[in-house]
């Protein structure tokens, strides 16, 4: 009888273990896609957000693929058709996205090299133009993309500030793709003026790329769930493993970001921490469709 019973116990421990690696490969075989804002070429997003990955996937358990789109519009749509699983927005394609499909879940927001949880656009030039935006003759703008919070958004508001409209005919704007493409398009006279994230204009100073104008402040960088596609534990884990990163206070936590990209490796916040209401009141001032989507 002791004999028996202890094979039913044996039997019980093992069926517990099988279940338990069970459950774990299932975990690891569903696999997180995740798209981040394709703000450099893919080669450096690639470097910046490898560690990133690396982490949330081995602190949620399931394997994460990175998966890369050149536009945001594309982006957005997969995202709302359940293509995406996570993604790395800025604060106009989340407003955007929110707007349209209720499972987008902020679940943290990334705070800037300087510690805020915040950042700006920057109106650019080459220093040689000697450009003056309250003299603004006709000019070629270069913009991120229609869907970038530094495009025609952020753009438009620093032209107003001087009494200046995007839409004028002296004013043409044209679409680099990215905030390196806008910013490089500058340095090498593509652009008379280009719109772009100011930590991504300070980067290029040397090349005598010139702040003309800075714009307002934007809520930071989002990492979004989709709750249609990920389970509510498996939201809950990547919320957990991005709020507990604070490599001011844990040396661990240096140690292991200091690889990862300039806006990713400063800490993360809670998203109630980051008010996106600025964004939506702006959006009902900017004309629909955004130029440059009516295709």
């Amino acid at each position: 009888m002791f004999a028996h019973r202890l094979l039913l116990k044996k039997v019980g421990v093992i069926a517990s273990l099988v279940t338990l690696i069970i459950g774990y490969s299932q975990a690891l075989s569903q696999e997180i896609r995740f798209a981040p804002l394709p703000l450099e070429d893919s080669r450096i997003m690639h470097e910046q957000f490898h560690g990133l990955v690396h982490y949330l996937s081995r602190e949620s358990q399931q394997r994460i693929e990175m998966v890369f789109y050149t536009d945001y519009g594309e982006i957005l749509q997969r995202f709302k058709h359940n293509k995406i699983d996570l993604a790395y927005l800025g604060p106009l394609p989340f407003a955007l996205l929110s707007e349209a499909f209720d499972s987008a879940e902020p679940i943290g927001c990334f705070r800037e090299p300087d510690g805020k949880t915040n950042y700006s656009c920057s109106l650019v030039t080459y220093g040689e133009n000697n450009i003056d935006l309250n003299q603004l003759g006709k000019v070629q703008v270069g913009l991120t993309q229609p869907y970038s919070t530094c495009g025609y958004l952020a753009v438009s508001q620093m032209l107003e500030a001087v009494g200046r409209q995007l839409d004028e005919p002296d004013i043409n704007f044209i679409y680099a793709g990215s905030h390196t493409k806008a910013a490089l398009g500058a340095v090498r006279g593509k652009y008379d003026l280009a719109g772009v994230k100011t930590s991504i204009a300070l980067r290029y100073q040397h090349l005598n790329l010139q702040v003309l104008s800075t714009s307002r402040s934007f809520p930071g960088m989002v990492l979004v769930a989709n709750s249609q596609t990920l389970s509510s534990e498996t939201i809950d884990r990547l919320q957990d493993a991005l709020l507990k990163l604070d490599p001011q206070h844990t040396p661990q936590h240096s140690a292991m970001m200091q690889n990862w990209g300039g806006s990713l490796k400063n800490g993360v916040v809670p998203s109630d921490q980051c008010s996106f209401n600025n964004v939506h009141q702006e959006l009902e001032r900017m004309p629909r469709p955004i130029p440059g989507t009516e295709n």
